[in-house]
């Protein structure tokens, strides 16, 4: 009897742990039209392309951006919960004499201006979402593609 019991437990915990497991769906999913919990999962590892240390010039000015991945990031979307991959960007920003304009890049991947919100596998673009600075100005969208394996682009649409 004390057997039967045991398996039935045994089962019955397999079963709830299993089924409290949020689901896997691709990056590109619409995240309005699956549960709360669930899980936007960079299966085919797009984003990894775009991780590391990136620099460019730009108006006289040298742009250096870190991007980092981060792994199951517990976000909100109104009041739905969900966890997705992420990419976050920092950015430093130096004028042509080497003096900080502006410097956005700490170790705690909690702070960010700059997230990735999707992917679009059909053009391999990032999309990203730019929260601005003081008041939200130059708040908005920003678009990577990558063009080789060392090189990406940003675009508008």
């Amino acid at each position: 009897m004390k057997t039967l019991i045991l398996k039935i437990l045994i089962i019955i915990t397999f079963i709830m742990i299993n089924s409290c497991k949020s689901q896997e769906y691709p990056l590109n999913s619409d995240i309005t039209q699956y549960p709360a919990n669930s899980y936007f999962k960079d299966i085919d590892n797009k984003y990894d392309a775009f991780i590391g240390n990136w620099k460019a010039v730009y108006d006289n000015k040298t742009i250096t951006l870190k991007i980092s991945k981060v792994i199951k990031k517990s976000l909100m979307f109104g009041s739905k919960s969900f966890f997705q991959d992420v990419l976050i960007v920092q950015h430093l920003i130096k004028d042509n004499a080497g003096n900080i304009i502006e410097n956005k890049i700490v170790n705690d991947l909690n702070i960010y201006d700059i997230i990735s919100i999707n992917y679009n596998y059909t053009a391999n673009i990032v999309y990203l979402n730019y929260s601005g600075v003081n008041c939200r100005v130059g708040s908005g969208m920003l678009f990577f593609k990558l063009v080789s394996s060392n090189s990406f682009i940003t675009i508008s649409q």
